[in-house]
């Protein structure tokens, strides 16, 4: 069994399916603004063959990938595997090719070459590791992350970290 991590500001309970949310994912991501139009120009780019995020559920394979790359989810991470039909499968993409692009300080053209590199699933050159995120269409809750559980005291409010 595959496992991944997952960062949420939710508690979620083991075992807990967790599916995609088109609409909570276009609400959060897809708005006009410098930080957020990459995303909406990514799922224009996307070939049909490639999971859109809207229909996705965000995993990373290290902690150091997730940290760096989880967009403000910080409050519980959890170790969570894919929950695949068949013909599903987990698809890896390399964020080095967007991180950092917005509208603000990309021409559409680079703009547009990175969001087709992102799709490829190559590693971009630029960077010494790749932040590979992984894509499923649903994945279980297996444990809260090791790290996560000794940290709760950080990452938590304090009236939180009671309960």
């Amino acid at each position: 069994m595959t496992t991944f991590l997952h960062a949420s500001d939710a508690e979620l309970d083991i075992g807990t399916i967790l599916c995609s949310d088109r609409e909570r994912y276009a609400r959060r991501w897809w708005r006009p603004g410098r930080a957020t139009d990459i995303f909406r120009r990514m799922e224009e780019l996307r070939p049909p063959s490639c999971r859109s995020h809207g229909d996705a559920v965000f995993m990373m394979a290290s902690m150091d990938d997730l940290t760096g790359q989880a967009f403000g989810y910080r409050r519980y991470i959890y170790e969570i595997t894919p929950v695949l039909l068949p013909g599903e499968r987990v698809e890896r993409y390399d964020l080095g090719w967007i991180d950092g692009t917005t509208a603000d300080d990309s021409t559409l053209l680079s703009r547009d070459e990175s969001c087709r590199n992102y799709w490829s699933g190559r590693p971009c050159p630029e960077n010494a590791h790749p932040c590979w995120e992984y894509l499923a269409p649903a994945a279980r809750v297996i444990r809260l992350h090791a790290q996560c559980r000794q940290l709760r005291h950080v990452l938590m409010p304090r009236s939180l970290d009671a309960a």
